[in-house]
């Protein structure tokens, strides 16, 4: 069996104050340290402000955040066109030619341009055929 554990209060540590190599406290530039947070930063000398700041540093923060806004304005514009429909403008499918008499005998290349047709009239019989390529989608002569 387990014994109950006692319930003592632990003092706490003082925090360290031995010079750095600088020859200055290194508790003077630390503040109090997170939870968990080693003491050997502190220490050791190690400050735990940031650089000061000056043109140069201002100049690259703005770098980084406009690359960020970029990057993230790219994305955004991306996610928006997903929604957007792929249409396709092409010319409608069914369409008046008008009269078989129109026609003389032969092929007539009149629509050719316009609808990519071609109408061929026979004595008995008007054919209407797709002027499309099936290899490459060219329209041939």
């Amino acid at each position: 069996m387990a014994a109950p554990e006692s319930e003592t209060v632990k003092p706490k540590p003082q925090a360290v104050k031995s010079p750095a190599a600088g020859g200055t406290d290194a508790t003077k530039y630390v503040g109090t340290p997170a939870v968990g947070t080693s003491k050997a930063a502190p220490a050791g000398g190690v400050a735990s402000v940031g650089p000061e700041p000056s043109a140069a540093n201002e100049r690259r923060r703005r770098l980084v955040w406009c690359s960020v806004t970029a990057f993230l304005g790219a994305w955004f514009i991306a996610f928006l066109r997903f929604f957007l429909p792929r249409t396709l403008f092409e010319p409608p499918t069914i369409f008046k030619i008008g009269y078989p008499s129109d026609y003389a005998l032969g092929v007539d290349t009149k629509w050719q341009q316009r609808y990519r047709i071609w109408v061929d009239r026979t004595p008995d019989r008007l054919f209407v055929i797709y002027a499309r390529c099936t290899h490459l989608g060219c329209t041939p002569d």
